[in-house]
């Protein structure tokens, strides 16, 4: 799917192009499908490891991020 262009006239006779703006939806899709992609990837690459005999050519685990801790928010005592 290519992205859409609206076009803007502010002269006659001169035609500017503005890139359609992107929704955070899209950006969160696209994150998704993604990561999606990258895991059927490494699916793929430990199956044909595991069936080839090499376990030097095992991926090793890619390091997970660690959750932050989230903290309380200060409250404004008024």
């Amino acid at each position: 799917m290519g992205k859409t262009t609206r076009l803007k006239r502010s002269e006659p006779g001169h035609v500017s192009v503005e890139p359609e703006k992107r929704s955070h939806r899209d950006k969160k899709k696209e994150k998704v499908e993604q990561a999606q992609q990258n895991r059927a990837n490494e699916k793929k690459k430990l199956q044909s490891a595991l069936s080839t005999g090499n376990v030097d050519d095992l991926a090793t685990p890619a390091p997970k991020n660690t959750i932050k801790p989230t903290y309380p928010r200060k409250r404004n005592d008024h």
